[in-house]
């Protein structure tokens, strides 16, 4: 190990850590949340209307948001649904499967008055975790490397 002294002859890797960990931490995250963004993407890949994802970042972690109300009742499921589909209706996305089909049909109509059986839960959320997570050391060590210069 190299050892980095000041020129008072003190130690100085935890003071040079310490400017180093948050940028280490900040490229981590962007790279957490690239790996998170092309798999949620798979799931709206066939969509007419794909849902775009967004990062926020907070001092400790990222989280992928989006604004689309679709990939949320999908992912979380829904107790009632409110619309009726056409006799033809396939969805594009299946539970537990980040892929997206071709799907068919259309919706016929919503109304708040109708109350069929609800959505299946995709689970989108957690398989990205459970397939993410697993990356992030290797990922923290590449960023360390290419911060500390080595």
């Amino acid at each position: 190990m190299t050892k980095i002294v000041t020129s008072g002859g003190k130690d100085n890797r935890f003071r040079i850590a310490a400017k180093l960990l948050p940028e280490i931490n900040h490229r981590t995250r962007l790279d957490v949340f690239d790996e998170m963004q092309q798999r949620a993407e798979k799931t709206v890949a066939t969509w007419d209307d794909p849902a775009t994802f967004e990062p926020v970042e907070t001092q400790r972690s990222i989280e992928m948001v989006t604004s689309s109300d679709k990939w949320f009742w999908l992912n979380k499921g829904t107790k009632v649904r409110h619309a009726v589909m056409s006799k033809d209706w396939q969805s594009k996305t299946r539970p537990g499967d980040l892929m997206s089909g071709p799907g068919e049909g259309d919706v016929v109509f919503v109304s708040m008055k109708i109350n069929l059986p609800g959505i299946a839960k995709r689970g989108w959320s957690e398989i990205i975790v459970k397939e993410v997570k697993p990356l992030v050391k290797d990922l923290w060590r590449k960023n360390a490397r290419a911060v500390r210069g080595f």
